[in-house]
């Protein structure tokens, strides 16, 4: 069973020599469609394309007061401080710009047609849309952290699930909006019409020249605009656009090494999901599949 930190005060003095990151994957049984990465200690700046319904939860139990981390997405810098979430959807990109202290987070990835029967279920429009990137409304942290503590303590099935979709209710009702917001009016129509070009050849070799030329403006202007518009460079995004469709790929049972998204080779995608993950695509294929409790089914 995962070890849950007791709450404790904020540190009065800065950590001199952290410990290193820790990250694991976690399948949970009573929860189909929902993956857990419990993230310990991290100063990692990442990187994710999402292709699931995502929530980041830094809990104030067992962080300090400069935990947390200054993130882009969707074009804007936001600030997340202990006791916070933040929430990402499918098609988006966040970015860590910086994180002043090891900070351990709780990061739930739910899939698509799991959040959007859940919406049709409540009367709401599918697909849904998070109005909100974060929020630190305690009725929301408060559940969402007794859905953690309920998860790791192999509490019953019941539990479980009575605790996530009343997580889910809460936040399809309160954080999303009735119909999505429409694309940004800043989104420059090149960096536009080249993201539409990397998302059907991520496992192309694209050019740049290839980029700019379908976008019709200079490299120079593409670069400077994509990176505005989406946080990224190309190259960069096209890498995340590969981790996505490998992850999808082993959900699907395919063996690591016929995964097959772009990468020169399986040493490639494995340097890949260190440096942006921080698993091996063995572990997150493997992940830890959390079983029922026994006993605990009633």
């Amino acid at each position: 069973m995962p070890h849950i930190a007791p709450p404790r005060q904020g540190r009065t003095e800065p950590r001199t020599q952290p410990a290193e990151e820790a990250v694991r994957l976690e399948r949970h049984a009573a929860l189909p469609g929902v993956e857990s990465l419990v993230i310990e200690r991290t100063t990692r700046l990442w990187r994710f394309y999402h292709e699931t319904y995502t929530w980041s939860l830094v809990p104030a139990a067992g962080n300090g007061s400069l935990a947390g981390c200054k993130w882009w997405y969707r074009g804007r810098d936001h600030r997340l401080h202990p006791g916070g979430v933040a929430l990402m959807e499918p098609g988006e990109l966040h970015v860590t710009k910086r994180i002043e202290e090891p900070t351990d987070c709780w990061v739930a990835l739910l899939s698509p047609a799991l959040v959007e029967t859940a919406a049709r279920e409540l009367g709401l429009r599918a697909p849904p849309h998070f109005r909100l990137a974060q929020s630190e409304e305690h009725w929301l942290i408060d559940d969402l952290w007794e859905l953690r503590r309920a998860l790791a303590e192999g509490r019953s099935v019941l539990e479980q699930q009575s605790r996530f979709a009343e997580c889910l209710a809460q936040l399809l009702r309160r954080c999303g909006e009735v119909a999505p917001e429409r694309e940004r009016t800043s989104c420059h129509p090149a960096a536009r019409r080249a993201r539409e070009f990397l998302h059907s050849h991520y496992a192309e070799a694209v050019t740049l020249d290839e980029l700019a030329a379908l976008s019709d403006v200079s490299r120079f202007h593409l670069l400077r605009v994509f990176k505005q518009t989406y946080g990224l460079p190309p190259h960069r995004y096209q890498t995340m656009l590969r981790l996505a469709a490998a992850r999808q790929q082993m959900r699907q049972g395919w063996r690591v090494a016929a995964v097959d998204v772009g990468f020169a080779d399986q040493s490639h995608l494995g340097r890949a999901f260190r440096r942006y993950l921080g698993l091996t695509p063995r572990g997150f294929a493997d992940g830890k599949n959390v079983p029922d409790a026994p006993g605990t089914n009633s």
